[in-house]
């Protein structure tokens, strides 16, 4: 995780994070300690790296060449500061029979997002490679419409070179640590994995990560904890 295009420090402080995942890939990532990281044309937002008011076509051309040399250094973790948002579940873990998966990230590490109405304007330096300014660099990777607000998102990015690559395969993952803590599985409110399958996956970690079944709230449009634990086997 060093010297990613946002932050380099590692500090001591951190903050919660959450990621949403269905259950095949969620107990697979539980069992082999590591989050797969995304590559910029894999997102599913068009406008990645794209939050610039393009309409001067050098501009276009020169952020094709950044995006491109970015896409190829630098992959991503994408995290939900939130667990409780019952849209959240329904696009990113299968419904509600999924998995949301709680970790302490070093808070250095993780950089929230920001939400706009407006394409960016006004930065007019030339934007040709991954040494851009860094100011300008952290918006372009973290800037998006403002109807992804719901994400809450935060985003923690990955020199490809220091993530683990699959054999055989374009897949890059980042492994747990101290600075991605595993704290908390919990349990889409639809899901049928048992307890006990869980636990298998966790073998270790178990006596140290919570575990608990969500539901939504009987008062509002929330997902939150199930108290009842006679409800999950």
């Amino acid at each position: 995780m060093r010297e990613h295009p946002v932050h380099s420090a590692v500090g001591l402080q951190t903050k919660r994070l959450f990621h949403f995942v269905n259950e095949n890939y969620g107990l697979e990532n539980i069992k082999l300690r590591r989050l797969k990281v995304s590559r910029h044309d894999d997102l599913n937002d068009p406008f990645e790296l794209l939050a610039l008011d393009l309409s001067d076509k050098w501009l276009r051309g020169d952020l094709t060449n950044f995006e491109r040399a970015m896409a190829a250094q630098y992959g991503v973790l994408c995290f939900s500061q939130r667990w409780q948002n019952p849209v959240k579940w329904g696009h990113y873990a299968d419904r509600h029979r999924g998995l949301c998966l709680g970790f302490d990230v070093a808070a250095d590490l993780a950089a929230p997002v920001s939400y706009t109405h407006r394409r960016l304007r006004g930065l007019t330096k030339k934007i040709s490679s991954v040494a851009l300014d860094q100011e300008i660099t952290k918006r372009l990777l973290l800037t998006k419409f403002v109807h992804w607000r719901y994400e809450t998102e935060a985003r923690l990015f990955v020199r490809l070179t220091e993530a683990k690559r699959a054999p055989e395969s374009e897949l890059y993952f980042e492994e747990f640590s101290s600075q991605l803590k595993l704290v908390t599985v919990i349990a889409g409110a639809e899901s049928t994995i048992p307890r006990l399958r869980l636990r298998e996956a966790l073998g270790p970690l178990a006596k140290c990560v919570e575990m608990f079944k969500a539901r939504p709230a009987f008062r509002n449009f929330r997902i939150v904890r199930n108290k009842d634990e006679s409800r999950w086997e």
